[in-house]
């Protein structure tokens, strides 16, 4: 009888599935045309949806507040950690001005 023997799987796994994504990668790849962005109710965070957060695995996560003082915020998740946040003025802003903001 023959014996059948495999590679191994660190033979067949290629350094782009195996290195982590960054920071900067995730919010380059943001578009701001496949954002669905909500801000109310006020005083919840609000996942965005169509950020890219798959293509990290679910590594990063952008969420929104509007704050009972009116102010618009945006941060960026890792997990339980925020690793970026970011503030605007009173008005609410545009998907694209989020994502430049972010992108900063």
């Amino acid at each position: 009888m023959a014996v059948r023997t495999w590679p191994s799987l660190d033979s067949t796994v290629t350094p782009a599935l195996t290195a982590q994504p960054k920071l900067q990668d995730y919010l380059d790849d943001i578009v701001a045309s496949d954002l669905t962005v909500s801000w109310e109710p006020a005083g919840t965070w609000h996942r965005v949806h169509g950020d890219g957060k798959s293509s990290t695995g679910g590594r990063f996560f952008t969420q929104t507040i509007l704050g009972s003082d009116g102010k618009y915020q945006a941060r960026v998740r890792q997990g339980k950690n925020v690793v970026k946040l970011v503030d605007f003025d009173k008005s609410e802003p545009t998907n694209q001005e989020l994502v430049d903001k972010l992108q900063k």
